[in-house]
């Protein structure tokens, strides 16, 4: 059988002499905007779409975590200072406790028929629409708080429930006299606790000191105390709630 055109011209080249001998490397693709060669099975299709996927949601995620350190860090400077972390007793809380539900940072408005007559309408817009606002300085001498205060005994104490859900918040005077209680009270212009005093289970404290409700509710706000501890400033409409009917309706009772 007679080879083909051109055979003899080629026999007597050695494969190293040949022109057309030397290859460059082709260079592989990088994975961005990378295109799969037709002919593929399917199943590396399928994987090259899971990656751009997961790419895509990483992109997404990293675009996200950078706008709310952006909100946090203009936040922050609403309240003047800088994030922080309180020591112990305090339980730290997040933001996500206070971003927008049914009804501002609540599901639901605040108990109609508050304690102490505390007005409807300051006390829904304190704990439900508000994150650096307060009652007014005093406010509390103006309601019947003082006058159900004073009907307390040395032994006993006083619950202040979340006017939102109902849940105890804190519970005064708890480790010092009903006295040193409302003169700190009176001195500061708001009802002011201590941490003995807080109920942590259903109360948190933000990065940037505000005091929160576990359900959404704007309490007021923790300052560190010089003298040790923390001093907790809050809005009396904030906690000026009935409880739960599952819990009974005793407001006042003795220490243990």
């Amino acid at each position: 059988m007679s080879p083909g055109p051109g055979f003899e011209a080629l026999s007597g080249v050695k494969p190293t002499e040949r022109p057309d001998a030397v290859c460059e490397r082709e260079e592989v693709p990088s994975f961005r905007g990378y295109a799969p060669p037709k002919g593929r099975k399917k199943g590396s299709d399928e994987r090259d779409k899971q990656l751009k996927k997961l790419e895509q949601s990483a992109k997404k995620l990293e675009l996200l975590m950078s706008e709310m350190k952006h909100e946090s860090a203009n936040r922050t400077s609403l309240f003047g200072g800088m994030m922080q972390t309180f020591s112990s007793p305090v339980v730290m809380g997040d933001d996500y406790m206070m971003q927008p539900k049914g009804h501002g940072t609540s599901t639901k408005p605040v108990q109609k028929n508050l304690r102490w007559n505390c007005d409807f309408e300051t006390a829904d817009r304190i704990c439900n629409f508000n994150r650096k606002a307060a009652e007014e300085s005093g406010y509390y001498e103006t309601t019947g708080f003082l006058e159900e205060a004073a009907k307390l005994r040395e032994d006993e104490q006083m619950d202040f429930y979340d006017s939102n859900s109902g849940r105890v918040l804190f519970t005064a005077p708890k480790g010092r006299s009903l006295a040193k209680f409302l003169d700190e009270s009176k001195h500061h212009g708001w009802p002011s606790f201590r941490d003995q005093e807080v109920n942590w289970t259903n109360v948190r404290v933000l990065g940037d000191g505000e005091a929160v409700s576990v359900h959404g509710t704007h309490l007021g706000h923790c300052f560190k105390d010089p003298a040790g501890g923390h001093r907790y400033c809050i809005n009396l409409v904030s906690v000026a709630g009935h409880p739960p009917a599952s819990t009974g309706s005793v407001l006042v009772k003795g220490l243990k």
